[in-house]
């Protein structure tokens, strides 16, 4: 029994979706500093709050998930704490983030 042979295929990169990508990861990158702006941030809550809570829920929980996970990079890359103080401070923001998401 003949098993088929593979042939390689090869895409250049100028036919990939490449550039596509890479567009995407910077408009998210951007939008993600909007998120964190306190400008843009209540912008957005006063947005949420004049449209419907099923369409809001998705964008707000977005929003949550953006922030807390900025809280989270920062706790964690913070040199002024010893191992034991950064960890408890991880492990307090994640307890926040939870109790935050069961209200919700």
């Amino acid at each position: 029994m003949t098993t088929p042979t593979e042939t390689p295929t090869t895409v250049t990169l100028k036919d990939s979706d490449y550039g596509r990508i890479l567009r995407t990861i910077e408009n998210c990158a951007f939008s993600e500093t909007a998120i964190l702006t306190p400008t843009y941030s209540r912008e957005i809550d006063n947005i949420l709050g004049d449209i419907s809570a099923t369409i809001a829920s998705g964008t707000s929980l977005a929003v949550h998930i953006i922030k807390a996970t900025k809280l989270l990079e920062e706790a964690a890359l913070r040199t002024d704490l010893d191992e034991g103080t950064q960890t408890l401070t991880v492990l307090h923001l994640q307890n926040r983030i939870r109790a935050e998401g069961e209200e919700s």
